[in-house]
């Protein structure tokens, strides 16, 4: 009796850790932005002769890879996947493979998460609401001078921050 019981522990114990682990491999939401927006990209702009072998799809995400311009997120997607000449690692064929035989881009994310999880930590820097620039950080507001190009010498408070913003906004936004 008592090996009855510890038998049908073990088995809910193996059950609740296979549960755990299927849903910890599903993406949540906001998850892989860069990886599912980067393959969706890809996906749509590769043509039907490039798609014919796994080779030519390879060498289509490496061309891809290679046109994109430094500093970007898809660059450094394309630096973790092996895409650059520059990447450490050469996991390209776990993109191409399932590109390849069409997997949906989000479930190649999901794949690439659980051997590389900084594919998926990369994410889409957010759009910065310029209508009150009194309500943001002075990070965010370092950051929107930054992306300008400007540098607020003297700037010690917050105050300052939102001045500088806000008298260079007209020059740098469009209406």
């Amino acid at each position: 009796m008592m090996s009855v019981c510890r038998s049908v522990c073990m088995l809910v114990a193996v059950c609740v850790l296979l549960l755990v682990s299927v849903a910890d491999a599903k993406l949540k939401e906001g998850e892989c932005d860069v990886c599912i927006g980067s393959l969706t990209k890809l996906k749509s702009e590769v043509t039907s002769e490039q798609k014919k072998t796994v080779d030519s799809y390879e060498t289509y995400i490496k061309e891809w890879c290679e046109a994109h311009p430094h500093g970007n997120k898809e660059e450094r997607f394309c630096y973790l996947i092996g895409g650059l000449e520059a990447s450490a690692t050469k996991t390209i064929k776990d993109v191409s493979v399932p590109l390849h035989n069409n997997l949906p881009p989000a479930r190649i994310c999901e794949k690439l998460k659980k051997t590389n999880s900084a594919i998926c930590e990369l994410a889409y820097d957010k759009e910065i609401d310029l209508s009150n620039p009194a309500k943001l950080k002075i990070k965010e507001l370092k950051k929107v001078l930054a992306n300008w190009g400007e540098k607020c010498n003297g700037c010690a408070e917050k105050a300052d921050f939102v001045k500088m913003v806000n008298d260079l906004k007209h020059k740098h936004t469009e209406l």
